[in-house]
């Protein structure tokens, strides 16, 4: 019998706890750790903070484009030590500007770059500029595809529902995957003057490792520190399809 406000944990099927009392729609996964936080805002409101978010990253001077180079040649230099993306189909979902996939076209040899953007104010002022292959849709609805590796830094913990997520590489039959998300945090509320944070999930290791342990094993991590490949400290994970 489902008990009141019974939360499954979308990693490991356990059930979660509520994370704070004050905070009734947290959860704490005890088996792996995973936490779980349902916003309290309307697809409206989420809708306009991302399209102000991103268009006003041009001028934002908390994260300009000659900060995050450094971070993505991090990154991209943490991907090269583990493995050889030349001659590889890769697509980069949540491009943006398409800053990671260069710095990885210019890496690796012979790379097949796709880059995939929700956002079509990004596509026209960037992507299309820069990338022949370019998926202007939600990552789900990708179609009749297949790549050997897939990035995505810093938007698994956007998915509500992160099984779809897992669903979706298994449908584009993806061997590698190169996934950061945020590391340390202690709870889902971070310091902005609307007081919204757009994550729904902090993961750890184990959660991170359980999600995709069915088809894919976790080869190689990194508990980054503040101003490596984000402002704050991320977890930079590589899966290995099994």
């Amino acid at each position: 019998m489902k008990k009141e406000n019974q939360m499954i944990c979308q990693c490991c099927g356990s059930e979660m706890n509520h994370f704070h009392s004050s905070m009734k729609k947290t959860f704490k996964c005890p088996n792996c750790g995973h936490v779980y936080w349902h916003w309290q805002k309307d697809e409206e409101y989420v809708s306009n903070y991302y399209d102000n978010y991103r268009k006003s990253m041009p001028a934002n001077k908390q994260v300009t484009k000659e900060m995050r180079t450094p971070w993505c040649k991090n990154i991209v230099q943490f991907i090269k030590n583990c493995i050889n993306l030349s001659n590889k189909k890769i697509l980069e979902i949540g491009a943006f500007d398409g800053l990671l996939s260069n710095v990885i076209d210019s890496t690796f040899t012979d790379c097949e770059i796709h880059v995939n953007e929700y956002d079509s104010w990004a596509c026209k002022n960037y992507l299309e500029n820069n990338f022949i292959n370019v998926h202007q849709c939600n990552f789900l609805d990708i179609k009749n595809s297949e790549f050997d590796a897939l990035i995505a830094i810093d938007v698994l913990e956007h998915f509500e529902n992160i099984q779809t997520f897992h669903e979706k590489v298994i449908d584009l039959n993806i061997d590698y995957m190169i996934i950061q998300v945020p590391d340390g945090r202690v709870r889902p509320v971070r310091e902005n003057p609307s007081g919204f944070d757009p994550h729904y999930h902090l993961f750890t290791i184990k959660s991170i490792s359980k999600l995709f342990e069915k088809t894919h094993k976790l080869t190689h991590y990194m508990h980054t520190l503040h101003q490596f490949s984000a402002k704050g400290p991320e977890l930079l994970c590589i899966f290995k399809r099994k």
